[in-house]
């Protein structure tokens, strides 16, 4: 894995609020919580876009949304969000991460999209989203189905609020119960390793914070 590679994951927009010294300066403070992370157990927030290139690394290179749901105690949840913001078809593709959520195929989905926008360019409309459903295991004709529900627009109304509510500027953006984001300019490795144990200590560091 070259250097460089790594380097590119911190090559997020720098999002406003109070940045604390303490470990390094690792996260800052949201000028307003974000109440309905504690009422949906949402303990860990990532706001994340297909068409983001430091989203695939932090996601497909270094696994680091894995280790940090590996790392979290019994009964928290880390949940993942489509920032629509990004790209010709971000609003479709934030309505096809609704789709996944709701199908609960999120683990076979991620990685197609995530090739099909930015490997090897398959998806050019919203008319390729159903076959690469189709390829994670989705029968054809439910993708249509679950798009048109109820479930899946609520979904993606939600997704579009906390985009708000979190104040997201950039990705990957990583929030713990509503309150703190992640500094992702912070972390230095000469490793993929090192760097994801780094930031997932901050995260475990953060959720100590918010259990006392």
């Amino acid at each position: 894995m070259r250097k460089s590679r790594l380097i590119s994951l911190f090559l997020c927009m720098v999002l406003a609020g109070p940045v604390y010294a303490q470990d390094r300066a690792t996260y800052s403070l949201l000028n307003k919580p974000v109440e309905s992370a504690v009422q949906d157990n949402e303990t860990v927030v990532e706001f994340f876009s297909f068409y983001c290139p430091p989203c695939y690394a932090f996601s497909q290179d270094y696994g680091i949304d894995k280790a940090i749901r590996e790392s979290l105690p019994s009964g928290k949840k880390m949940v993942k969000y489509h920032t629509g913001f990004l790209g010709e078809l971000g609003e479709e593709l934030t309505r096809a991460w609704s789709v996944a959520m709701v199908l609960g195929v999120e683990d076979k989905v991620e990685p197609l999209l995530f090739d099909a926008v930015q490997k090897t360019r398959r998806l050019r409309s919203a008319s390729d989203i159903p076959g690469i459903f189709i390829r994670a295991g989705v029968y054809p004709g439910e993708y249509s189905k679950a798009l048109a529900s109820k479930a899946v627009a609520e979904l993606t109304e939600k997704q579009k609020r906390l985009f708000r509510e979190y104040g997201v500027t950039g990705t990957p953006s990583v929030f713990i119960n509503g309150k703190y984001r992640i500094e992702n300019s912070a972390f230095h490795a000469d490793s993929v390793d090192a760097f994801r144990e780094s930031y997932v200590a901050a995260v475990k560091s953060l959720l100590n914070i918010t259990d006392k």
